[in-house]
Order: structure tokens, then sequence, then C-alpha cells
């Protein structure tokens, strides 16, 4: 799953247009489910090598790596419930329930 490309930094701003966003994050969501689709079951359950944003070497079972990409997702959605909350925003629904559907 080596295809596309990654900000050089945690802090990259990719665009500023929310609807360019949500274009950009669905069509990830849509990658990575594709290639979640190819996996067997040996491969769900298999080590690989991977680097961190600070350029670390890791070895990880991938399906240990879906369950933290999942829970790294809730993080940012409390996260974003926060800002909109300070802000006087009404949210939209950020539960994982409402993106499933």
């Amino acid at each position: 799953m080596s295809e596309g490309t990654h900000p050089p930094t945690l802090d990259t701003i990719i665009t500023t247009d929310l609807g360019e966003l949500r274009g950009f994050a669905l069509a990830e969501a849509d990658r990575l489910i594709a290639w979640a689709e190819t996996l067997s079951d040996d491969d769900f359950n298999a080590p690989f090598d991977y680097h961190a944003m600070a350029d670390t070497q890791h070895t990880r079972l991938r399906r240990e790596s879906l369950a933290n990409l999942n829970n790294h997702q809730t993080h940012h959605r409390s996260q974003a419930t926060t800002c909109l909350n300070i802000l006087g925003q009404t949210q939209p629904g950020l539960n994982l329930l409402d993106f499933q559907r």
C-alpha cells in the first residue's frame, strides 16, 4: 500500500478548502478499503516493517496497525468536536456510526 503521497511534516496544511479536504479524506478512505479487501487472513495477521514520521523503524502486525488507525481517527473526531464546541458551533455528526452509514 505504498501508493499515494503524504505530507512531509504533521503540520503541513494540505488545503484550506473544507470541500477539497473532504474529497481528499474520502479518496484516502476508498484507497484504504480497497487495499484492506485484498488482504488474506494470513496477510492481516502478518508482521510488517514501516518507518514512522520521525524516521524510526518499527515492526507490527497489520491487524494491530489497522486497530490503531481506527483509534487514532476517534482521537481526531474528538479534537474536532472540542474545537467546534469552543467556537460555539453546532457540530455535524462525528460519531463513527454516522460515517459508516
